[in-house]
């Protein structure tokens, strides 16, 4: 079966490419949230949420909130109460960690959506906190095999950023510099904003490996976001405002450029990048 026919462009909601349930197998990465199918058989999360969760979520789908092309956080469909839980139901979109980046564009069109994300995000004062690969997605739900170029496709790709159980929201006027976590977690006392910083810079190190030689300004920018002191590391705003002049720059053969999965280690070794990390190759 062709993948290409059997996908459905309905926003919010991921598009399905795998034909068997065996293939959509969800990964859990929390215990607080459950995936489901609604009334439709749409593939849907519930999670159980803490109070600050519940603030930051329904400030991002206020409809002011969600005007801003910016605001790539996951969608709430429905908030449930129960006694005292409450619960929310959102689209499921698969974390896409080992969906294969197959051009340029591709690399280009995710480092993008989520710089302006976060960029978004720390606009209005939401330090996430945990920008790890389990927490950032992809709308599409089924295995490599079965979703092949289209899962990476610009034309079709969207990515979003979910799990805001860790994250702080401050008052609009809090300088970004001056930032302190709220209360105790993993971090420390590092400012979260420039957590936020190091974590997606990290992500990108590793998606961005194969394709270093096409683009060292790139390379270049993504070292400064993971800079050993957290002071010194670059904020989210002036790095996007970099890696758009980069993108900007770019020609069309650059960005259609392949990207390689395969590359050498210091001692000549064969080893294989996928978007969540890096795997020898078998002999």
């Amino acid at each position: 079966m062709d993948v290409w026919d059997t996908v459905e462009h309905t926003y919010p909601f991921a598009r399905r490419v795998y034909t068997s349930d065996d293939d959509a197998v969800f990964d859990f990465a929390s215990l607080r949230a459950w995936p489901a199918r609604d009334g439709a058989g749409r593939d849907v999360v519930i999670k159980v949420v803490a109070p600050m969760e519940l603030d930051i979520l329904k400030w991002l789908n206020s409809p002011k909130a969600r005007a801003d092309p910016r605001n790539i956080s996951i969608p709430v469909l429905e908030y449930i109460k129960y006694n005292d839980y409450t619960f929310v139901v959102m689209p499921r979109w698969d974390i896409g960690w080992e969906h294969k980046f197959y051009t340029v564009a591709d690399l280009m069109h995710a480092m993008g959506s989520y710089l302006q994300g976060v960029d978004f995000l720390h606009e209005n004062r939401i330090a996430h906190c945990d920008l790890r690969v389990q927490n950032i997605g992809l709308n599409i739900i089924g295995t490599p095999t079965d979703s092949g170029r289209l899962a990476r496709d610009p034309a079709h790709a969207l990515y979003t950023i979910f799990d805001f159980g860790g994250s702080f929201i401050y008052p609009r006027d809090t300088p970004l510099e001056k930032a302190l976590p709220l209360e105790k977690n993993t971090n420390g006392d590092v400012n979260p904003f420039q957590v936020d910083v190091a974590l997606l810079g990290s992500v990108f190190q590793t998606w961005f490996k194969p394709a270093e030689e096409l683009l060292p300004q790139i390379t270049t920018l993504l070292k400064e976001m993971v800079h050993d002191k957290p002071q010194k590391r670059i904020i989210i705003h002036q790095t996007l405002e970099r890696f758009q002049e980069v993108h900007s720059n770019l020609r069309p053969d650059q960005l259609e450029c392949a990207v390689s999965n395969q590359l050498k280690n210091n001692k000549g070794a064969l080893y294989t990048v996928f978007p969540g990390g890096a795997q020898p190759v078998p002999r």
